[in-house]
């Protein structure tokens, strides 16, 4: 299997977990008084990926039609995945403004590694125009980025768990959990 192959199948995986957390956080919020504020980052993230899967696969699809990669090519790659992660934290912050909930600690999370995906994309294409290789920063990009997902998908599905187990096995987690700032 490819180095892009692993990517892609991570990517799938990844998604897949989002969609496990959300859920479960559904199932846990339609039952409890906890805040909404981690169902509106799960929403959110999961909305946010399955847009980018979506971009990613037309510019693969481009791709393959071009032959080779054009400037063009680079700027939809690059800034448009930047625009959809700029896109998830202003949705973040306005939904949960709207719903006049406090974001918390996950959403918080969510948006840091919005932005830090983002200054990646930024960085990376920056060095493609300017320097017109990868050279100087395609190592921290290219892990920096699946790294950044994985570790979101992980804590999403862990905190999803966590939560679960709290209210449905412990007998007094309900009140546990509504302490947290999740």
């Amino acid at each position: 299997m490819s180095f892009a192959e692993s990517l892609t199948f991570m990517g799938n995986l990844i998604w897949l977990s989002y969609g496990v957390s959300l859920f479960l956080i559904y199932r846990l919020l339609s039952t409890t008084k906890l805040s909404k504020s981690l169902l509106i980052s799960m929403v959110i993230i999961v909305v946010i990926n399955l847009l980018m899967i979506g971009h990613r696969e037309l510019l693969l699809w481009w791709d393959k039609l071009n032959g080779e990669p054009s400037m063009l090519l680079n700027f939809a790659w690059y800034i448009g995945f930047t625009i959809f992660y700029m896109v998830g934290i202003l949705a973040l912050f306005y939904t949960h403004k709207k719903e006049n909930v406090l974001i918390g600690k996950f959403g918080q999370y969510v948006s840091f590694s919005f932005c830090c995906s983002a200054l990646l994309q930024l960085v990376q294409y920056t060095e493609i125009v300017l320097y017109k290789t990868v050279d100087k920063v395609g190592n921290i990009y290219t892990y920096g980025i699946p790294a950044i997902n994985i570790g979101t998908a992980i804590i999403a599905l862990s905190l999803a768990l966590i939560v679960n187990y709290f209210v449905y096995v412990k007998k007094n987690g309900l009140q546990v959990i509504e302490q947290w700032s999740i």
